[in-house]
Order: structure tokens, then sequence, then C-alpha cells
């Protein structure tokens, strides 16, 4: 089955499909997005890939640079075993975030922020939602919206490599 859609960063020539029914909320040169509005108040969630120049750096530091310049007030939660982005060996972490809104009640983030590298090209998912506690039936290891993790798992599978051709 073809994917709906296809982005590919003029900038740094990586790609990722998309289903119909999850159409970018903005795009540029390097990067491509995915937000949905939260409802009943429980907070935006947010699905990002970007490419970056890596300047030598291993997965584990564009992660970390990543988050440092981001959500520099996020705490580790976990590190992610065996994480991949496009089915290339790279590096992620899980983060909690408590966000204190002007004049509103704090509010408990999950940030995922995962990274590969091919050729110089490093490729780096965000994800963010607000904290979802697991489900009996369907833990969520994350615990990220079971919505936006299943589709950051998406996207991320999807990524090709410049040169590289598509799955």
């Amino acid at each position: 089955m073809a994917p709906a859609g296809s982005y590919t960063s003029s900038a740094f020539g990586f790609s990722v499909d998309y289903p119909s029914y999850a159409q970018p909320s903005a795009q540029d040169a390097q990067s491509v997005t995915w937000s949905i509005s939260g409802q009943n108040g429980k907070g935006d969630a947010v699905i990002t890939l970007q490419g970056e120049a890596s300047g030598g750096r291993s997965p584990q530091q564009v992660v970390s640079d990543v988050q440092a310049k981001a959500f520099s007030a996020a705490t580790v939660a976990y590190t992610i075993p065996g994480a991949e982005v496009g089915y290339m060996d790279g590096y992620g972490t899980v983060y909690d975030l408590l966000l204190s809104p002007q004049g509103g009640q704090q509010v408990h983030e999950r940030v995922v922020i995962e990274a590969a590298i091919r050729d110089d090209v490093a490729v780096d998912l965000i994800a963010y939602s607000p904290f979802t506690p697991d489900q009996n039936e369907h833990p969520a290891p994350a615990q990220l919206n079971p919505e936006i993790e299943t589709a950051a798992d998406i996207f991320a599978n999807s990524v090709t490599w410049p040169g590289e051709l598509p799955l």
C-alpha cells in the first residue's frame, strides 16, 4: 500500500511517509511537524522529525543537545533500549517535563527524543504530549498519549535517508 503523503527535507534529503489521516501541521526545509490540540484541557501533542548535520556528534550527543535547547527543564525518565530512526541504530530518551502555565495548573508532560545518523545527517524524532498513565490492557511505555506514541513509531520507521530507496 502506497503512503498517502511524503515529506522530503530539501536541506538534508531525508524523507518520511505518512498516512492520509495524519496531514502535517507545519513543514520547512529541515523538519515536518504534526500537532494535535488537546481536548478537555489535556494539552497539546506534537511529533516533529527534523534533520541536522551531525557534525561528528553521536546520536546520544544529538539527543542531549536537542533536549538542552528545546526542553531544558526536562529530566530523564529512562533511556530507550534499541532506539532507532529509519531502521538505523540510534539513541533515545524519555523525559519528564513539568510546565507551569501562567495562572494555570501545573502540567505533567512526557517528551521522547530519538536520533540516528547516516552520512553526517542526523534525523531527530521529537514527540511530546501530556503524561498518560498506563492502561491495564494497553501499556504505553513512554506514557505519551497512545495515539501519539503509535504515530511517532510509524513515522520514525518510515524515514529513509538520502540515496536510500523507500521501504
